[in-house]
C-alpha cells in the first residue's frame, strides 16, 4: 500500500481535469451529488413528454447527466462511488468540490486489485512471487496513470481480480458456498462498474481452464446455477429504475451500441489499430515487469502441461510448433496455478486484439495474471544465470525508462517543448535529480541483470520506476496535460465575471471547459458565434484564437491567451 500511494499522490491534485472521459464521468458524478444535495429550488429537473431527464439534475442516482444530456454508455457504480468521495470530502457541499476528489475511488480500486492480486500469490506461489507481483502490477504506467483518471477502469479492474480470485478458491477448494457467492457478486459489481468486460473475462478463463484439463469439475465448483439469482439481486433494482426512468428498451440501444458494436465494428470515435497492438503496447505500459513477462509465458505453458521438456537447441519455429501441438492436442496434467493464469489471460487478450476498437487500457483485467506470471518467472532458476552482452529483451527493457529520463532532462533544458509551462525552481530540481539517480539505479540493474542477478535487477527496476514517475507526475504532467488550455482560459474568465452570473457559450468544445464551467456553458458552433452573440448582448464565449471571424469587431476580444491557443469574446461588462 505504501508503494502504491508513493506513485498514486503524485499529481493527484496538479494534474488538471483530462479530456474526455474524466470530465464527462466527473461531471455526471457532480451533478448526481448536486441532485442529492442541493435545495429543490436551485435544481434542473425538467423532463420530456415521456418522462425522461433533460434537466441537468432529473436523473437523480439513476441516470447520469452530462449538461442535459443522459450518460447511459457507462453503468452507474462508479458515478456513486465518485459521489460518496465528494460527499465525504465536502461534507456534502458540491460547490467546495475539485476533480481529485472524484479521483479517490480509483486509487482505493487500483490499491485493491494490487492488495487481491498478492494474495492470489500467496495462494499460487510464495510470498516472494505476491509481493513482486503486487508490486509490479502497482507500479506498471498504465495502472498508475489511469489511477490519476476519475473513470470506471480501476474499479474494473479490482472487480475483476476479485472475482478471479474467488475463482481460484472455488476452484482449489470445491465444496464451499462462501467463494462461488462471492465469485457471482463480483462479477455482478463488475457488470455495474462497466458493463460486460468482467463476465466474459470470468466466463472464458474458466471455459479455457475446463478445455485445457478435460474436466467440467470447475463450473461444479463455481455453482453455475447460483449465477442468474445473484446477478439479478445486484443488477435488476438498477434495471428496474432505468426501465422507470429512461425505459428499458431505450437502454438496451444504447448497450448494444457501446457493447457489441464496438467490439465487432469499432467505436463512432475511431481508436482503431491492427491486431497486435495490445502486444506492443504492454512493453511500455507493463514496465518494469515487462522484463520476464515473455519467458513467464513460457515456462507458464511448461508447468501447465507437464510432459518432457522441448529441446532448446531446436530453431524457434520447431519448438513453437511442438508447445503448440502439445498444448492443442494433449490434457493439461502439470501445475494449476499456472494453468489458471494462462486461461485468465489468452482468450480474454485474443478477444481484445481481434476488436477493432483498441485503447490502451483495454486489456487492464489481464494485468494482474501477467504480473504473476512475471514475478515468477523473475524468481525461477532459469533467469539466474548471466545474460548475453547484446540482449535484445534487456536492450529494449533498458531503453525505456533511459529514454523517459532522456526527455524528463529534455523537457527542463527545452522549455518550449511545453510553452515554458515548467516551473523552475525546486520542481525542476524534482525532475532533474529523479532523471539522474534513475540512470544511475538503470545502470546498476542492468548489471545485476547480465551477470544473473535477475531479481536483485527487477527491484532495481522498481527504484527506477519511482524515481521516474513522481516527478513525472508532479511536475510535467500537470505541464503537458491538453486539459490545462481549458484551466487557463477559465481563469481569465473568472477575472471578467467573478459571479459567473453572464451566459457563457464556447465553440472549443472539450468536456474540461464543462467541467471547469460547473456545467454552465454552452457549446455553439463556430459559425452561430456572431448570432448567440447578437442574442446575448452580455454574454462570453470562449473560442480559438485562430478561429474568431472576421466580421467580429476587435474591442469584442477581451482576451487572448496565447499559451492556450483561446480567447474570450463578448460584451462590455455590465
Amino acid at each position: 500500500m505504501l508503494l502504491c500511494l508513493i506513485v498514486y499522490l503524485p499529481g493527484l491534485t496538479s494534474i488538471p481535469p483530462v479530456d474526455r472521459d474524466e470530465c464527462r464521468f466527473a461531471q455526471a458524478s457532480r451533478q448526481m451529488f448536486e441532485s442529492a444535495t442541493l435545495p429543490a429550488e436551485r435544481q434542473d429537473v425538467r423532463t420530456d413528454a415521456q418522462g425522461r431527464p433533460l434537466g441537468p439534475h432529473a436523473g437523480g442516482w439513476v441516470v447520469p447527466m452530462v449538461q442535459d444530456r443522459p450518460r447511459l454508455n457507462k453503468p452507474p457504480l462508479v458515478y456513486w462511488l465518485h459521489v460518496a468521495s465528494a460527499w465525504a470530502f465536502t461534507a456534502g457541499d458540491p460547490a467546495r468540490d475539485a476533480m481529485w476528489i472524484y479521483r479517490i475511488p480509483s486509487i482505493l480500486c487500483a490499491i485493491m486489485a494490487v492488495l487481491a492480486t498478492w494474495r492470489i500469490g500467496l495462494q499460487m506461489f510464495d510470498p516472494r512471487a505476491a509481493w513482486l507481483a503486487g508490486s509490479l502490477l502497482g507500479l506498471s504506467p498504465m495502472v498508475v496513470w489511469d489511477a490519476h483518471q476519475a473513470r470506471a477502469d480501476q474499479l474494473l479492474l479490482a472487480c475483476t481480480t476479485l472475482a478471479m480470485l474467488a475463482l481460484w478458491r472455488c476452484i482449489k477448494a470445491p465444496g464451499s458456498w462462501g467463494w462461488p457467492i462471492a465469485l457471482w457478486a463480483c462479477v455482478g459489481l463488475g457488470i455495474l462498474a462497466k458493463g460486460f468486460i468482467t463476465p466474459m473475462v470470468v466466463v472464458l478463463g474458466l471455459g479455457a481452464f475446463c478445455a485445457c484439463t478435460r474436466s467440467l469439475a470447475p463450473v461444479r465448483a463455481v455453482r453455475a446455477w447460483l449465477a442468474l439469482p445473484v446477478l439479478l439481486l445486484i443488477v435488476s433494482p438498477w434495471l428496474v429504475l432505468i426501465d422507470r426512468h429512461f425505459g428499458l428498451w431505450a437502454y438496451t440501444s444504447i448497450v448494444w451500441e457501446e457493447t457489441f458494436r464496438r467490439g465487432a465494428l469499432g467505436s463512432r470515435e475511431g481508436h482503431f489499430a491492427p491486431p497486435g497492438t495490445h502486444l506492443l503496447l504492454l512493453v511500455v505500459l507493463f514496465w518494469p515487469g515487462c522484463f520476464a513477462t515473455a519467458e513467464g509465458f513460457v515456462l507458464a505453458v511448461r508447468r501447465a502441461w507437464g510432459g518432457p521438456k522441448i529441446d532448446r537447441t531446436q530453431a524457434l519455429w520447431p519448438r513453437f510448433k511442438q508447445g503448440l501441438a502439445r498444448v492443442l492436442r494433449t490434457r493439461a496434467q502439470g501445475r494449476a496455478a499456472e494453468l489458471f493464469l494462462l486461461s485468465w489471460i489468452v482468450p480474454a487478450w485474443i478477444v481484445f486484439e481481434l476488436s477493432p476498437a483498441k485503447l490502451p487500457h483495454y486489456t487492464l483485467p489481464m494485468y494482474p495474471a501477467i504480473a504473476l506470471l512475471s514475478a515468477r518467472a523473475v524468481l525461477s532458476a532459469r533467469l539466474q544465470r548471466p545474460l548475453p552482452a547484446l540482449d535484445a529483451g534487456l536492450f529494449i527493457w533498458t531503453l525505456i525508462p533511459a529514454t523517459l529520463a532522456l526527455g524528463l532532462i529534455g523537457v527542463l533544458l527545452i522549455p518550449a517543448w511545453t510553452n515554458n509551462a515548467v516551473p523552475t525552481g525546486w520542481p525542476a530540481v524534482l525532475v532533474a535529480l529523479g532523471a539522474v539517480v534513475a540512470l544511475v539505479l538503470l545502470a546498476l540493474a542492468h548489471r545485476r541483470f547480465r551477470s544473473g542477478h535477475a531479481a536483485h535487477g527487477q527491484l532495481l527496476g522498481i527504484a527506477v520506476g519511482i524515481c521516474l514517475l513522481v516527478p513525472t507526475l508532479q511536475v510535467v504532467a500537470p505541464a503537458l496535460v491538453p486539459g490545462r488550455a481549458s484551466a487557463r482560459i477559465i481563469e481569465r474568465l473568472h477575472q471578467i465575471d467573478p459571479s459567473a452570473t453572464r451566459p457563457l457559450a464556447s465553440t472549443y468544445h472539450e468536456d474540461s471547459i464543462i467541467f471547469h464551467s460547473r456545467g454552465q456553458v454552452q457549446r455553439i458552433a463556430s459559425t452561430d458565434l456572431l448570432t448567440w452573440l447578437n442574442a446575448n448582448p452580455q454574454g462570453l464565449a470562449i473560442v480559438r484564437l485562430k478561429s474568431i471571424p472576421d466580421a467580429l469587431a476587435e474591442e469584442k476580444v477581451l482576451v487572448r491567451d496565447q499559451a492556450s491557443g483561446l480567447g474570450i469574446v463578448g460584451g462590455p461588462v455590465p
